[in-house]
């Protein structure tokens, strides 16, 4: 909706797509953008706009949705950049992160609703 544009699944959906919604996105104010979420057979993507440069971070898929997941990865990317690292590299960060605690969380067996067991993990943020 930010863009109006119709819905279309990220799956049929190209690079250059994708390079075309961050930049508009990015000419409406902020200088980087990161769209989040994209599955790409096992991996999970994310497509990085920053002032102009465009890159990807992947990571294995890691059991299903859960609650809070963008939450943690919002917290991580801004704390990250607020520290001075590059978006690229807060993304990198955000999605290792993820990537530990989900395997964590379904070693427990949680129930999808319970979100993210990431507490043990906090110390690994640095």
């Amino acid at each position: 909706e930010l863009l109006n544009l119709p819905y279309r699944s990220d799956r049929d959906l190209s690079e250059d797509d994708f390079a075309a919604m961050a930049k508009a996105l990015a000419a409406k104010g902020p200088q980087g953008v990161i769209l989040t979420g994209i599955h790409e057979g096992p991996y999970i993507g994310n497509f990085i706009y920053d002032q102009g440069k465009m890159s990807w971070v992947r990571a294995k898929k890691v059991g299903g949705d859960r609650s809070g997941t963008g939450d943690v990865f919002t917290a991580i990317v801004s704390a990250s950049v607020v520290r001075g690292e590059s978006l690229e590299q807060a993304v990198q960060k955000a999605s290792d992160f993820i990537c530990r605690v989900m395997a964590y969380t379904e070693e427990l067996d949680l129930p999808h609703n319970a979100g993210l067991a990431f507490e043990e993990y906090l110390t690994t943020l640095r």
